[in-house]
């Protein structure tokens, strides 16, 4: 496959932000394994992370957010980087209320994200992965 050209084209059946940047890394790396290797993609299952030259995973932000916005689409499973099945949420909390005046501070909580949905009336998995291969084993599994 050297010297090969691969254009990756973006669609959805759904309003949707553009999918771009270190984030939609692992997803565009696996639909191109998936298509060379002329097999599918699993549905149900969701990743948002970036993908290293070095064939690791790695960090990405807001996986609270995706989480849920994944099983609002229907993830059974939702993959994220090794270490972050358990991200940091900032929660409001008001201080005082006086003389129409709110006082708000965010208290900095740690939150399992499979909990987080669960208590959102969602099943899905959270998953971590190292590597690219893994990743891959679920999507195709």
């Amino acid at each position: 496959m050297m010297n090969t050209d691969v254009i990756v084209t973006v669609t959805a059946d759904w309003s949707v932000e553009p999918v771009d940047g270190p984030s939609a890394g692992a997803a565009i790396t696996l639909a191109i394994i998936a298509a060379v290797r002329n097999q599918t993609l699993r549905k149900d299952v969701f990743v948002s992370r970036t993908i290293n030259p070095n064939q690791t995973i790695g960090p990405v932000g807001g996986l609270e957010y995706k989480a849920v916005a994944a099983a609002e689409k229907g993830a059974a499973i939702f993959l994220v980087p090794k270490g972050q099945s358990v991200v940091t949420v900032y929660k409001p909390v008001e201080l005082t209320s006086t003389q129409g005046v709110r006082v708000i501070a965010y208290e900095i909580t740690k939150v399992d994200l499979e909990s987080l949905l669960k208590e959102r009336g969602y099943r899905v998995t959270v998953a971590e992965v190292s590597t690219i291969q893994e990743a891959y084993f679920i999507f195709t599994k």
